[in-house]
């Protein structure tokens, strides 16, 4: 049942110079938003012979979620801005929308995070052959699509229409998710991925691409992927160490490190994540088995053996995050990539200044407050930028300071 919404804070004024382009904000996101959902709600007020909007482009940044909209025509664009302050969902995903600057939007693909409805010859984003077609049958996860344990269904979500809005006086919300238990809020949607989806479907391994192979190896990389779900090891591609293979302990932690990894940029490359062909990745004799001690040493060896075996198991280590570990991991609300860390294991003894230089390592450092939790040290960092958090994150995760291993998460807190 829908529910009725509490006002919020009036939209803004500022909405810039009209243009055909809207710049939209998403705000307390807690669901997936794809251009098949933002096609559903502005597609209405288009009059073009498409019956829809031109082209749509979402991408991250530290204000949140945001997407470039184009409609055909400066009228069109203006009466979508009906829509500003309105929920998606019920209580979340709310619209900040705006005039943007640019007069025309680029598509060179069409996918989950882009589309061009103008023209469907785009190429689609698919998983590049890397590996030859194996020997047996990929295992399937059968009828997963249609598990009642998601937020969302074989059926597809019903967009309301604008007169059914503007008859609720504008305080109802823009789809209707089917009911979920809280626990499920943050499980993004399994449906229309086909632009990620590889030969074997949804899998619990993804393929990672574009990766800057000189300043990541496995353990970057699991520094970054671990903090969506618990990895049972990685594999860089022989031969391609731009490329390597994530396996998750199930498919749902992967998706969440797909939804919120696709494209995001670290050591000056965009990743491209998608689902990979294989189910699992099989163990390799030469792997590194990641350790209890989480020593300077050990790091320093993980990386000579992943250039040679290029491979690293994490299953059954301590290395994984106690929050994927210590309880069910689809409990845990995870978070896409911010400009603000979270650091645990922060020694009695540190100071601002000592972290301050920790982290500069990998970019500027707006602001560093340590404070004290039920006895035990943390500290918040802020960069500069959105990019150098990330490249923060894939470097210094587990690495030490004052004799005390630190672990960094993405958080909403501030400084």
């Amino acid at each position: 049942m829908h529910q009725e919404l509490k006002g919020g804070d009036p939209p803004s004024s500022d909405i810039g110079r009209p243009g055909r382009v809207l710049l939209v904000t998403i705000h307390n996101q807690l669901y997936p938003i794809t251009v098949d959902v933002l096609s559903q709600i502005f597609s209405p007020y288009e009059t073009n012979p498409l019956k829809t909007v031109e082209r749509i482009v979402i991408f991250q940044r530290p204000a949140g979620l945001q997407a470039l909209v184009q409609f055909s025509s400066v009228d069109v664009a203006t009466r979508a801005l009906e829509l500003n302050g309105k929920n998606i969902y019920s209580n979340c995903c709310t619209l900040q929308l705006q005039y943007s600057n640019m007069e025309e939007v680029t598509v060179r693909e069409n996918s989950d995070r882009s589309k061009d409805f103008t023209n469907p010859n785009l190429p689609d984003r698919a998983n590049e052959p890397i590996l030859k077609q194996p020997r047996e049958a990929p295992v399937r996860h059968a009828n997963y699509s249609n598990s009642s344990q998601f937020v969302y269904h074989s059926s597809p979500n019903r967009a309301i229409s604008s007169r059914e809005l503007n008859a609720a006086g504008g305080s109802r919300s823009l789809f209707r998710p089917q009911t979920a238990s809280s626990s499920s809020r943050y499980q993004p949607n399994y449906q229309n991925q086909s632009q990620n989806v590889g030969m074997g479907g949804i899998s619990s391994v993804l393929l990672i691409s574009r990766i800057p192979h000189n300043r990541m190896k496995c353990q970057q990389l699991f520094n970054l992927f671990s903090n969506y779900g618990a990895i049972v090891r990685i594999k860089v591609l022989r031969g391609k160490p731009d490329k390597a293979l994530v396996q998750y302990e199930d498919i749902r932690q992967a998706e969440n490190a797909l939804y919120y990894l696709r494209g995001v940029r670290v050591f000056g490359s965009d990743l491209d994540v998608t689902y990979s062909k294989f189910q699992e990745i099989r163990p390799s004799s030469n792997a590194l088995v990641g350790g209890s001690s989480h020593t300077g040493q050990q790091q320093q060896q993980g990386e000579r053996n992943e250039e040679d075996g290029e491979a690293a198991e994490y299953l059954g280590t301590t290395q994984n995050r106690a929050i994927f570990t210590n309880q069910n991991p689809h409990e845990v609300t995870v978070l896409g990539p911010t400009t603000i860390l979270h650091i645990s294991g922060v020694s009695p003894e540190t100071t601002q200044e000592q972290i301050t230089q920790h982290f500069s390592q990998v970019g500027t450092v707006n602001g560093v407050r340590i404070f004290d939790t039920a006895g035990r040290h943390m500290a918040l960092v802020q960069y500069a930028n959105l990019a150098a958090a990330v490249d923060a994150m894939a470097l210094l995760h587990q690495t030490q300071l004052n004799g005390r291993i630190l672990r960094l998460s993405f958080t909403r807190n501030h400084i």
